[in-house]
């Protein structure tokens, strides 16, 4: 994990995966070993302004937390609270951690198979994907406000405020290799990217770029920045599609 005060990599501390909030000033991780535990769960937070860290409790076993996200503003955390013990993991609700106070408010929300939680980019609450290709927005009590239908399949990271408008994005439905953006408000179109052949959409980089794969040189694979005309614009990382593809990617938006 890079220092922000002298630009260093720092050890963060074994099996974690650290999350930066957007401006830096905290640091999240759910630590591997809560996969073990069996009577709660927790956060590890650090304050990398006043230095503070340490771990903060969150739910109870059998839940598990998964998919860390923080807000735009960089002060809440959402995590997906999934049962892990049944076969396949069911969705319980999800979990938002107050960095400032260390609180933490969990929402039961029922149904919706192991599909993650994710932040709505106007402030409205959270987003989830539904069965059959559509997105459901809930409020932070967890109770539902609207649903879209067969917009597609909505793609991870794929809610944010662009040049298109406040969307979220899907795999287009009917039309393969192509990306569709719908508005969160209202559930309108407002656009599309056809992606290079065997390209793939991996979030917003800033509101007019996203991060993609695409085939490389040979048998690689390259994890790019693209625009929404489907143009790669820089090429970020190359190597193995067998080792890219593994690649956990966690950035911070611009």
């Amino acid at each position: 994990m890079r220092d922000p005060a002298t630009g260093a990599f720092a050890f963060f501390g074994d099996m974690q995966e650290p999350v930066v909030s957007p401006g830096g000033g905290y640091v999240a991780s759910l630590p591997v070993a809560r996969m073990v535990r069996t009577d709660f769960e927790t956060v590890v937070l650090r304050d990398r302004v006043t230095g503070w860290s340490g771990e903060v409790r969150t739910v109870d076993k059998p839940a598990t937390l998964l998919f860390p996200a923080w807000s735009e503003d960089g002060r809440r955390l959402l995590a997906t609270a999934l049962d892990t013990s049944r076969r396949p993991a069911v969705s319980l609700g999800f979990v938002v951690l107050d960095a400032a106070r260390r609180s933490v408010t969990f929402s039961p929300v029922q149904g919706g198979g192991d599909q993650p939680f994710g932040w709505s980019p106007d402030g409205g609450g959270v987003l989830r994907p539904t069965a059959g290709g559509g997105l459901r927005v809930h409020d932070l009590s967890g109770r539902p406000l609207r649903t879209f239908t067969e917009v597609g399949k909505p793609l991870r990271d794929g809610a944010a405020r662009t040049t298109l408008g406040t969307v979220f994005a899907t795999t287009c439905p009917k039309r393969t290799g192509r990306v569709c953006y719908w508005g969160v408000r209202t559930g309108a179109a407002r656009g599309e990217t056809r992606l290079p052949e065997g390209g793939g959409f991996n979030g917003w980089l800033d509101d007019g770029h996203f991060l993609g794969t695409v085939r490389g040189r040979g048998k690689s694979r390259a994890i790019v920045m693209m625009d929404l005309k489907g143009k790669v614009v820089r090429t970020l990382a190359e190597g193995p599609a067998d080792e890219i593809e593994n690649v956990v990617l966690w950035y911070t938006r611009r």
